[in-house]
């Protein structure tokens, strides 16, 4: 069974009840789905919904949250400061900077330019139809942790 539904901001999405196809199996490799975010002008309400519809959880790092499972593996992004409300999703690419270009030569446009957030950059991107989408690829830095082990008694 499948269903298009909005949200009561106007974000369409597109539900099914697993049967033979259970979602997604493969992710976070080029050429697949990396991550569904959420841009809404109204995250409280829509943490409040999608709470209630699906049982989400939402976790807020830094400004911005993710929503959890039941089994807290992250699902979905909430986006808040932007007009309206909608869906975006994220492909994982091998090159920001290429699969940009491409989307020019295809007839489509860049939103936004490729940027660094940490371990990725994104870029958002529209089809030549008007659909808007994001890319996402790992950026390869070393990354430095600093762990703290407080009043620990030294080891002999």
């Amino acid at each position: 069974m499948r269903a298009i539904i909005a949200d009561p901001a106007g974000a369409m999405l597109g539900l099914w009840q697993a049967t033979d196809f259970a979602g997604a199996q493969a992710r976070d490799e080029p050429g697949t789905m990396s991550w569904p975010e959420l841009i809404t002008d109204d995250p409280s309400s829509a943490a409040r919904f999608y709470g209630s519809a699906f049982g989400w959880l939402l976790r807020h790092d830094f400004g911005t949250g993710e929503w959890l499972n039941h089994g807290h593996d992250a699902i979905a992004g909430l986006a808040a400061g932007y007009r309206g409300a909608w869906w975006r999703a994220a492909f994982q690419v091998a090159d920001i900077q290429e699969a940009a270009d491409h989307c020019e030569r295809l007839g489509g446009a860049v939103i936004s330019e490729p940027v660094e957030t940490g371990l990725s950059a994104f870029a958002e991107l529209r089809d030549p139809w008007g659909a808007r989408f994001s890319v996402a690829a790992p950026v390869h830095h070393p990354v430095e942790l600093t762990v703290s082990l407080g009043n620990l008694p030294a080891w002999d």
